[in-house]
């Protein structure tokens, strides 16, 4: 009865009781099966609050878990929810730690399943403290899995991944303290306040006070993201460490629109069109790095800041469309860049360990299994019709073309020839891995270890690709509730001319997905 009870807590739970089983075991054969059978349960469980969700319930926090006030003077409370933006990042994390485990070295699954856990909270929490507790419990174990690289560069390259991502925890905490500071005042007797729906309601300062701290929080926000120009930490990180550090830089555009957007209306619409030059100048940057790099891994962290260039002007149009893009271009986007990264390390351990596509050719007449499935994700990489990727890209481009908030379509075009970029340099490392005259031929068993990891992805990449009205339906109602709340506090907090405005506002929901009228 537990379990159902508090659901929620039991995925947080499941991989974090997986790992302690894992450190206790001594025999690789024991702990690689008790990691596998783990991530399989987390993904099973994932599936079982999918099916609880009820999107039908007007967007509002549903299978809430709330203890507390848990720190003396504070209202601070152990607060999980799930709406329609949360559901979708929750199967990400869980997709990505099954594939991610079934193909990982016996010494990471401790690791892996620590930061699945902590990514599991980050996306549940709905109180601003616990919030940040869950970020930061993502660090030490990414520091760690990237040190078990094997890499000689493997320490410089963790300390930097380590000393960027601090540096903006630390400006966050202090911005979040002076948040619950002031929201106490406001609204809570003088008592701190972290509640995330007391927050977006009823915390109004001033649009000065809103510039500020909207900056530290997508400082913080954007130093996860691995963003241009605080990227310098991520492509070594991508090239050296394990894939599911694609899926810890997506914890930064969730932050944005969980907590960035809502609390902070005015200056986000003020800074928009910055944000989209900061994407759009992403997008091409990576995409002209990733033309020219030479190191096959370090092409596909390249081509993953492209995709998250991509994101941020999304995140910067504020319409529902680009909203809606945004969120399941960041779920797809993690499945794909972290599947190639799988079948690189693969293909790298197979050749004696080449890093440059040089060492390859002619693979497809050997592993055909491996050119098949790195062409499906290829293609749902650079957004072909029919495939996964396809759905977020078009949803943020059409929203971004109509945003109002931008002035401008210059952004919307620069991130479009990323898309062409993108297939440029994708096309040419798969002709040249796989195509061609046979050099250097692979060792090592056929693709049937890869099998766990990659199936679930393909098999996604067309169900959200061919379906997508359904997967839609689940992030639908609370996108456009947070569009909407954002509009609304916007005009009451003075807003400028700017601010988009939308049909006649829906009810808001209240704690258990009911309305109030």
């Amino acid at each position: 009865m537990l379990p159902v009870q508090f659901p929620l807590s039991t995925l947080i739970a499941l991989p974090w009781l997986g790992a302690l089983l894992v450190a206790l075991l001594r025999r690789t054969s024991g702990a690689r099966l008790v990691a596998q059978v783990t991530s399989l349960l987390a993904l099973l469980w994932t599936a079982y609050v999918w099916v609880r969700f009820r999107p039908e319930l007007s967007g509002g926090l549903q299978l809430v878990e709330r203890f507390g006030p848990w720190i003396a003077g504070f209202d601070v409370s152990y607060y999980l929810a799930i709406d329609g933006l949360s559901v979708p990042f929750l199967l990400m994390g869980a997709v990505l730690g099954l594939g991610v485990i079934w193909a990982a070295d016996p010494r990471q699954y401790a690791l892996l399943l620590l930061l699945e856990g902590a990514l599991f909270g980050a996306f549940l929490a709905v109180d601003l403290v616990l919030f940040y507790v869950f970020f930061e419990l993502t660090l030490l174990p990414a520091f760690f899995l990237i040190l078990l690289s094997g890499r000689e560069e493997a320490g410089p390259i963790a300390l930097r991944f380590l000393l960027y991502t601090m540096v903006g925890s630390l400006l966050l905490l202090l911005a979040i303290l002076y948040v619950g500071v002031e929201a106490g005042r406001a609204f809570n007797n003088g008592v701190f306040a972290a509640d995330w729906i007391r927050l977006i309601r009823e915390y109004g300062p001033d649009l000065p006070t809103q510039r500020w701290l909207l900056l530290i929080f997508a400082l913080a926000f954007m130093i996860k993201a691995g963003l241009v120009p605080l990227h310098a930490w991520l492509p070594d990180a991508y090239a050296e460490g394990p894939a599911v550090l694609v899926g810890l830089s997506k914890l930064g555009v969730y932050g944005l629109l969980r907590w960035g957007a809502p609390l902070f209306p005015n200056a986000w619409a003020e800074l928009a069109p910055w944000g989209a030059l900061l994407g759009a100048v992403s997008v091409l940057y990576g995409g002209l790095l990733a033309w020219s790099e030479r190191d096959m891994r370090r092409l596909v962290a390249y081509g993953s800041i492209a995709h998250m260039g991509m994101l941020f002007v999304g995140l910067a149009a504020t319409s529902r469309e680009a909203w809606q893009g945004v969120v399941w271009l960041a779920v797809v986007s993690t499945w794909i860049v972290a599947g190639l990264l799988l079948l690189l390390q693969d293909l790298e351990r197979r050749s004696g360990g080449h890093r440059h596509p040089e060492a390859y050719g002619g693979w497809a007449g050997v592993l055909p299994l491996h050119a098949v499935a790195f062409g499906l994700l290829l293609l749902g990489f650079i957004g072909l019709p029919g495939l996964a990727g396809f759905v977020g890209e078009w949803l943020i481009l059409l929203g971004a073309f109509r945003s109002e908030l931008l002035g401008s379509t210059l952004y919307v075009w620069g991130a479009a020839f990323g898309l062409v970029l993108a297939a440029a340099y994708m096309l040419r490392l798969w002709e040249r891995l796989f195509w061609g005259e046979l050099r250097n031929r692979p060792s090592g068993p056929g693709i049937r270890l890869l099998i766990p990891a990659l199936l679930p992805v393909l098999l996604l990449l067309f169900g959200i690709g061919m379906g997508a009205s359904y997967w839609l339906r689940r992030s639908e109602a609370q996108i456009g509730y947070l569009i909407q709340w954002r509009a609304e506090k916007a005009e009451q907090l003075g807003s400028d001319s700017r601010v988009e405005r939308f049909l006649p506002a829906p009810a808001i929901p209240d704690l258990e997905g009911k309305t109030v009228p």
